[in-house]
């Protein structure tokens, strides 16, 4: 089952629709959600999760180098000291043991020291030049990252809590604020952004292929690739029988290929092909629902805008403005309220008039809605989830112009999550390499610092390793001494 929240102001139902079993994991039809609304919903659920799920979405979250650095640095300063505190094996006197112990968390604490100030300058960095220097495939002008927004929101919020403090109002809690404060930077560059590609992009230099979300197609290789194996390469139904999916195909199905004597490399490129073009096309019809949706609400929004300018003018025309300065004040604020108050009724009556056919519609399984039906539907919708005429966006005067818009929309969309997933494996990949990078330093200030730490904290140690440092060398002495005489 998948379950497709509809708003309805009246009954607030939840209507249910069935995904066959031989359709995608994801939905072709369009569903009416918004980029904000996806986004407002994955972090509604994280901030009200609870215990282990809690837990582990924060771990998701912060995932990458400096998860990674901060887990090797635990191993190191918690785990390894006991095994070699407490080895079995070793010969050495347990005072021995604990000074060598003492060396892991010292060494941990220095290198993730370094790793965590040098890495954050590194990432910060890079999340920079994607911000603002637009490199192609790591462009993020539209999403700029948190890093890159977080110093100035605490500037802001410093000002903020003055304000409060001058208004005598209690501020909003930091942290919350500033997460709020960043996606709202965020939402304003990317539809910032999406203003300016609908007003200057030509329509022809976008290729569907563009538009695709690579994880549509990766999803899509599960649909199709028995069909393709099947069809181009005569596997039979045994033969498909053993693998659930694409991914069990590709790590259990080489020795199957090997032994049919086929190329695999050219057996994957076939799936990606097909599953690309099947991808493509379930986008195609995506669009075009989409489109006609947001045409019908753009024709909705016009109609009242037109009925709003006429209202407005009447309401001008009741006022007459003279010399009287008081008198004009109010008169304007007058005229204000009315046009404030005339706009809320032509929105509330516009929903008013759809909300029969709207009630008809949604009460009819969503199998036996006709296209026209869900457009309705899906248009009165939006409408009410604008709340007043001012929220409503407009997407053109006609059904070519609502296409562009829509297309121009995924294109940022697809470009933005492309650009997350090439920032993230350059980070991942160079953020090795910087590591390794510093190592060298991290081991030379530890070899400095070790020795001195241990004098400084642990005496007695330091003191039981040299004395056992002493006889060792005392031992050496006299038996070289011992081998020298007896050469001669």
């Amino acid at each position: 089952m998948k379950v497709q929240a509809n708003l309805n102001r009246t009954l607030g139902q939840q209507l249910k629709t069935v995904v066959p079993k031989n359709k995608p994991a994801f939905k072709s039809a369009y569903t009416p959600r918004s980029y904000k609304e996806v986004r407002d919903l994955g972090n509604a659920v994280y901030r009200n999760s609870k215990g282990m799920q809690n837990w582990l979405m924060s771990l998701y979250l912060h995932s990458g180098e400096t998860l990674n650095n901060c887990v090797t640095a635990f191993g190191t300063a918690v785990v390894a000291p006991i095994f070699i505190a407490f080895n079995p094996i070793s010969k050495e006197d347990l005072k021995s043991k604990e000074y060598t112990a003492l060396r892991q968390p010292i060494s941990a604490i220095i290198t993730l020291g370094t790793q965590l100030l040098v890495m954050k300058n590194y990432n910060n960095w890079i999340d920079s030049h994607a911000a603002f220097l637009g490199a192609d495939e790591m462009d993020l002008s539209a999403k700029p990252p948190i890093t890159v927004l977080k110093p100035r929101v605490k500037e802001e919020y410093k000002a903020y809590k003055a304000q409060c403090i001058r208004d005598g109002v209690l501020p909003q809690k930091r942290s919350e604020w500033i997460d709020e404060r960043i996606l709202q930077l965020q939402d304003e560059a990317y539809y910032d952004q999406l203003k300016k590609l609908r007003a200057t992009m030509d329509i022809n230099t976008i290729s569907m292929k563009d538009i695709v979300k690579p994880s549509d197609v990766e999803q899509m290789k599960n649909v199709v690739f028995k069909k393709v194996l099947r069809e181009k390469f005569n596997f039979t139904d045994e033969d498909l029988a053993l693998f659930e999916d694409y991914k069990e195909f590709k790590s259990k199905g080489k020795k199957l290929i090997k032994a049919k004597q086929l190329d695999a490399t050219l057996i994957n490129d076939a799936i990606q092909a097909k599953a690309e073009d099947l991808a493509i096309k379930e986008l195609e019809e995506a669009i075009a629902m989409e489109a006609k949706v947001k045409f019908s609400s753009s024709k909705l929004l016009k109609e009242m805008i037109s009925e709003f300018e006429k209202g407005k003018l009447k309401i001008r025309d009741k006022y007459k403005l003279t010399n009287d300065a008081e008198a004009n004040h109010k008169a304007v604020e007058a005229i204000e309220k009315e046009i404030k108050e005339l706009s809320k009724t032509i929105y509330d009556n516009k929903l008013k008039s759809l909300q029969a056919e709207y009630d008809a519609i949604i009460s009819k399984a969503e199998e036996a809605k006709t296209e026209a039906e869900k457009i309705t539907e899906y248009a009165y919708n939006k409408i009410f989830k604008a709340g007043s005429i001012e929220n409503i966006k407009f997407h053109g005067d006609t059904l070519e112009d609502a296409v562009r818009s829509v297309k121009i929309k995924k294109w940022l969309n697809t470009r933005i999550n492309k650009a997350e997933a090439k920032l993230k494996g350059w980070k991942d990949r160079s953020g090795v390499l910087v590591g390794l990078a510093i190592l060298p330093i991290a081991c030379g200030i530890l070899n400095w610092a070790y020795p001195r730490i241990m004098e400084k904290c642990f005496p007695g140690l330091c003191a039981s390793k040299k004395q056992k440092t002493a006889a060792l060398q005392s031992a050496d002495k006299i038996n070289n001494e011992k081998e020298v005489k007896e050469a001669k």
